[in-house]
């Protein structure tokens, strides 16, 4: 397995689930930051509410994030696009999901830390606080709690090589966790 992205917990915040990633994203990249520094920098002062990752990664940070949606990921085909999520984390570039949930509650984001030979995913969610090993199609359906609608890809410094033939979709919509 490929990976080199530690677990970031939300706890005890409801609704910092971006940040925690942010925070596991921006660590994978070097980056000395913990969960209070991201918030702060987004936000001018600690609080427990939502934001948009694009935004953060990009606004706040200065990276390059692209945004594929579920539409997009669904319309290469289920081979084609776990494949292109495996080269992605193989390559060492974690994903990072948005989840919409199946009981209307709202929305989540986990990162996709690592894949194994066998395409199985490495799952870390920083709600939970588990490092989990899941199928494709299992994380597609989000655990059969809700939907995938889709992910950040290519967070970094400066683009990268692996493209999408659909190419990404940039989304100015606000996250719910």
């Amino acid at each position: 397995m490929v990976s080199n992205v530690d677990l970031v917990t939300q706890a005890p915040y409801a609704d910092l689930c971006w940040a925690a990633c942010a925070t596991m994203v921006l660590r994978h990249l070097r980056l000395v930051v913990d969960l209070p520094d991201v918030v702060t920098a987004t936000y001018g002062h600690f609080v427990d509410q939502t934001a948009w990752p694009q935004d953060v990664y990009m606004t706040i940070y200065k990276l390059n994030c692209l945004y594929l949606s579920r539409a997009q990921l669904i319309a290469e085909g289920d081979t084609v696009g776990s494949v292109w999520v495996g080269n992605w984390l193989a390559a060492d570039w974690p994903l990072q999901p948005y989840i919409r949930w199946n009981d209307g509650t709202g929305y989540h984001t986990i990162i996709l830390g690592g894949v194994y030979a066998d395409g199985r995913v490495r799952v870390l969610d920083p709600a939970s606080g588990e490092d989990a090993i899941h199928t494709f199609e299992d994380m597609m359906q989000a655990y059969q709690q809700g939907s995938l609608e889709g992910l950040w890809y290519d967070i970094g410094f400066t683009k990268r090589a692996l493209t999408f033939s659909q190419g990404p979709v940039e989304n100015e919509g606000s996250a719910n966790d």
